[in-house]
């Protein structure tokens, strides 16, 4: 994840990586199979934002398909498309307690088809904002921040089934650090040539991460990286390195 939006278009997935500060942002990706583009909003439809897709199809783009089943507000949408040019949407529904919600498009045949309804991923046990979304091999993975009041910054990711992709009807959550910093962590989620990571900003000068482990299948113990005069891009991009050698 960047500053401004960041595509991650390698050999296995195609994922937007937006940065927490800057994620309710209309991000568009392009599918590797189709060559269509496709992004996803938060609109207003009277009552409500819901969330809608679009796909551009010879420079035009076509009506929206709303993905969100709710009367409440459905904000800071995220996208991302595998090689096999699925697609997973994530986004945030405002509450008492926010919620992370998630819906799935399969292609086949060149068609797409969503999934048949929205599947929460966060527990409402606290407010969840901010998510991040990437398909990588033969998982979903949906990460937040988790948030309760005199309480530290959790920040969670969640892994959909195996064998559902990219329809998963039940996630997995694991809290993968936490911080009593203040904002902004700068959490991203990445998917690179089969690898899953994710970075936060620990701290102004230390940068965590953790990395999947699909042989375990389990996420590596959390690794320090050191901001070296405010650099934080770097600090990432040596993390890249390092978990893709």
């Amino acid at each position: 994840m960047r500053i401004s939006s960041f595509v991650v278009a390698i050999a296995l997935t195609t994922a937007v990586c937006l940065p927490i500060s800057a994620q309710c942002v209309n991000a568009v990706v392009q599918n590797p199979i189709t060559g269509h583009d496709e992004k996803v909003g938060a609109e207003f439809n009277g009552h409500d934002f819901d969330i809608v897709w679009r796909e551009r199809i010879a420079g035009a783009w076509q009506n929206a398909t709303t993905v969100s089943q709710s009367t409440s507000d459905d904000v800071c949408p995220v996208i991302s498309i595998d090689a096999a040019g699925n697609t997973a949407v994530a986004w945030r529904r405002s509450g008492t307690v926010g919620r992370i919600f998630y819906r799935g498009r399969k292609l086949e045949s060149s068609v797409g088809t969503w999934q048949s309804a929205e599947v929460a991923v966060s527990d409402g046990n606290s407010d969840a904002s901010l998510p991040g979304v990437v398909i990588n091999l033969s998982r979903v993975w949906v990460a937040w921040h988790a948030s309760a009041a005199g309480q530290p910054t959790s920040l969670v990711v969640a892994s959909g089934g195996d064998d559902e992709r990219p329809w998963p009807s039940l996630f997995s959550a694991i809290e993968l650090g936490s911080t009593l910093a203040s904002g902004p962590w700068f959490q991203d989620l990445n998917a690179e040539l089969g690898h899953t990571w994710s970075t936060w900003l620990q701290s102004p000068t230390v940068l965590h991460y953790r990395v999947w482990q699909p042989t375990s299948p389990s996420w590596s113990e959390i690794g320090t990286e050191p901001i070296v005069n405010g650099d934080v891009e770097q600090a990432k991009a040596t993390v890249r390195t390092r978990v893709t050698q």
